[in-house]
């Protein structure tokens, strides 16, 4: 049986994504396109190859809540779908129904016969395997052994095929100096034996190092397990096991060949779905649960914008929200960014273009000119934080644009 024998008019299909891209059932799901009409499909985040991207059209559409540069080139040219919905929205539209997933398309590292891990992506990826009508699994023998709570079992799939191929890779941002000083400000708002979620993103490069030379006794309950994490545990700075033997615990893995050579039966690190790795009332469970993102601007009342410059989109919402709801009820929801854009202009605005993370689910916005800490501030002494930590030569603008005497 082959994949478009298991296809239907209409149907949608969950594919795995970035390094988890199942590449050879992409490759099938294209070749299908053209006869089975209407078909839609999902990728989380589409930063692998993006074959999807460059086939959407006419027989194939694709949504996409945090697409790679050519999906966000097929969503500006109508193409595709931005989905607006959060982590935790999209598990609970699969969950209820309203997100119907026909198919779910996925890679897996064989354990034995019988029984599969999710590879490198756990997120909703499992949570729909278990509730659609058709499962193909690619099973890559190149995959690191990575443990997973929740494991597949093979004969449950109507569709199996075999690769041998290594996964796509994510590394780190290089931090520049304006990143490390934003990394050293932010490794004081860590306290010593937090859980904390640390995104991606060149403002968030030099947050690793901080903590390393800065920190102990951290553990990590965050989207993405990679280099970091691998770097953070090896220095001695994430040693506090969450589950079983695991001190780092992510809803996917995504990182060079170096972090998928450590992370192959490593016990320190470990995957879960969305369940719990979007689940903010879980996380903010977990002791002094600090949040760590980044943004492309915040205004003046502390709403973060992550998704829109000049008009055009760059990101989607991905798990930022329910990270950020997470740790504004525990220690920290902190947002990091530089003071200006690579054209100058201040990255803390009057107004932004748009607002992904609203100011009550931030506690503090770091630059590399300083801190602003939002907890429980007036709009009035909210805006005076945020006017401190801008580029100096934004200040005196955005002042006027308050109301405010510097």
């Amino acid at each position: 049986m082959g994949l478009g024998e298991l296809l239907r008019p209409g149907d949608t299909v969950l594919v795995g994504t970035g390094t988890g891209e199942p590449v050879d059932l992409i490759e099938a799901l294209i070749a299908a396109s053209p006869s089975v009409y209407g078909l839609r499909a999902i990728q989380v985040m589409t930063g692998g190859r993006e074959k999807l991207a460059d086939a959407a059209g006419r027989s194939l559409s694709l949504m996409s809540p945090v697409p790679g540069q050519k999906t966000r080139k097929a969503i500006n040219e109508g193409r595709a779908e931005l989905l607006t919905l959060p982590m935790s929205g999209l598990l609970d539209a699969i969950l209820n129904g309203s997100l119907r997933i026909d198919g779910v398309l996925m890679q897996g590292r064989a354990i034995d016969a019988y029984r599969a891990t999710p590879g490198l992506i756990a997120d909703i990826m499992v949570p729909a395997w278990e509730r659609a009508r058709f499962r193909a699994l690619e099973l890559n023998a190149s995959l690191p052994r990575i443990g997973c709570a929740s494991e597949l079992e093979i004969a449950h799939a109507d569709l199996v095929v075999h690769s041998d191929r290594p996964p796509n890779e994510l590394p780190e941002d290089e931090a520049s100096a304006a990143a490390l000083s934003i990394g050293n400000l932010v490794a004081t708002i860590v306290a010593d034996g937090a859980t904390i979620e640390l995104g991606v993103g060149r403002a968030l490069a030099g947050i690793t190092s901080a903590l390393i030379e800065q920190r102990r006794n951290l553990a990590m309950h965050t989207g993405i397990v990679g280099d970091a994490a691998m770097r953070l545990i090896e220095a001695g700075c994430v040693t506090r096991p969450l589950i079983g033997k695991a001190c780092a615990i992510g809803a996917t893995a995504m990182g060079t060949q170096a972090f998928y050579a450590w992370a192959d039966g490593n016990e320190r690190i470990a995957l879960t779905d969305s369940r719990r790795a979007h689940n903010s009332d879980y996380l903010a469970s977990w002791p002094s649960f600090t949040a760590i993102n980044s943004a492309i601007q915040v205004d003046l009342q502390g709403n973060a914008n992550a998704t829109m410059h000049s008009g055009r989109l760059v990101s989607g919402p991905g798990g930022a929200v329910d990270f950020s709801s997470a740790g504004v009820r525990g220690a920290a929801s902190i947002i990091a960014i530089f003071s200006t854009n690579r054209d100058g202009a201040s990255n803390i605005v009057a107004t932004t273009q748009a607002v992904s993370l609203p100011g009550n689910f931030i506690t503090h916005v770091v630059t590399e000119h300083g801190v602003a800490n939002l907890r429980e501030l007036s709009p009035h002494k909210r805006s005076r934080e945020l006017i401190a930590i801008a580029a100096p030569q934004h200040r005196q603008d955005l002042a006027r644009a308050a109301g405010i005497f510097l």
